[in-house]
């Protein structure tokens, strides 16, 4: 717990300790500046920071404030030290539970980059080029998905002959890309070792 005795001190304070501190338990009435612009600054510098506001009976108009500030809750003047106490601890464990689901939406954020680019990996950046023929790709996955069942290949049979490879998979996101791997690994080599050997045409 870091007291402060008017809200710019409170300021002084968040600039070191702001990033590591969870709740914030503010007066209506405080020297230097209302308690709802000192929780507005609050929730514009350091929006995973919770706020108690404590507040007169006949202060609604400042309550509203507070509360497009973002405050978690609001404490009528004279509290309850039960109640108060109360609305801390659940405030903090509203502010654990944030923290913990920022950690997990971020760790699968970096999953699914990661998966796109091992799924880029999978798909060839340079197809083969020839005088009789030229390919072109741009590959585009879901946003925020980064990777999908999309997939290309083209192989060179011969020197006028070409075989064009076209996958999706049903769905988007890495279960598709992951089907979309098995079938890269396992299912194309046996495929195309099954058929370099045959005159393949375009209806095959």
């Amino acid at each position: 717990m870091l007291p402060a005795p008017h809200a710019i001190k409170a300021l002084e304070i968040l600039k070191e300790k702001g990033t590591e501190t969870l709740l914030v338990v503010s007066d209506l009435r405080m020297p230097e500046m209302k308690g709802s612009d000192f929780l507005q600054i609050v929730r514009d510098t350091y929006p995973h920071i919770l706020a108690i506001l404590l507040i007169g009976f006949s202060e609604t108009e400042e309550v509203i404030k507070a509360v497009r500030a973002g405050i978690f809750s609001y404490i009528l003047k004279p509290w309850d030290s039960e109640y108060l106490l109360a609305e801390i601890n659940k405030a903090y464990e509203t502010a654990i539970l944030k923290q913990e689901h920022d950690a997990l939406v971020k760790r699968i954020q970096e999953e699914l980059k990661w998966a796109g680019e091992m799924q880029k990996a999978l798909l060839r950046p340079v197809l083969p080029q020839s005088s009789l023929v030229e390919y072109r790709v741009s590959y585009r996955p879901v946003p925020q998905l980064y990777c999908g069942g999309d997939y290309y290949d083209v192989i060179t049979l011969s020197p006028d002959k070409y075989l064009l490879l076209l996958g999706d998979v049903a769905g988007h996101g890495v279960r598709a890309a992951f089907v979309t791997g098995i079938l890269k690994a396992i299912i194309y080599p046996e495929f195309v070792r099954a058929h370099l050997s045959k005159n393949i045409t375009p209806a095959a």
